[in-house]
């Protein structure tokens, strides 16, 4: 499901944002289970565009969230025993950081995951 608001305007680099989205809905695919959900929405907020990438998949154990932007952050496998490098989520952070941004996740193990990037805004 892609609910993107269409009358935000923002000043971005498209293929940043691009890389960003792509990485973080891969990372929801991986995580998963066939018959899932995977949603991404947006909206603005006090001056901000806030983009989520949401889903109902393992979630994420609640002790490697505060690592999971670091290089101390370890790659699991996903729900077909997909391997990853675990630096999606650190170059994540370095490119939304770019844009004076923030990216953060709420997750529940067993429930799913929404990731969050909060980037500088004009409404249009």
């Amino acid at each position: 499901m892609n609910n993107i608001d269409k009358k935000a305007e923002w000043t971005l680099d498209k293929n940043i944002i691009k890389t960003v989205i792509r990485n973080v809905t891969g990372n929801a695919i991986k995580f998963t289970p066939e018959g899932g959900f995977i949603k991404i929405w947006s909206k603005t907020s006090e001056n901000k565009l806030i983009i989520c990438i949401e889903d109902n998949g393992k979630g994420i154990k609640p002790e490697v969230i505060p690592i999971l932007f670091t290089l101390s952050s370890i790659s699991t496998s996903g729900t077909k025993n997909e391997k990853g490098s675990g630096l999606g989520l650190l170059l994540c952070k370095e490119l939304i950081t770019i844009h004076q941004g923030n990216i953060f996740v709420e997750s529940t193990p067993g429930v799913g995951s929404k990731f969050y990037c909060e980037l500088p805004a004009i409404q249009a």
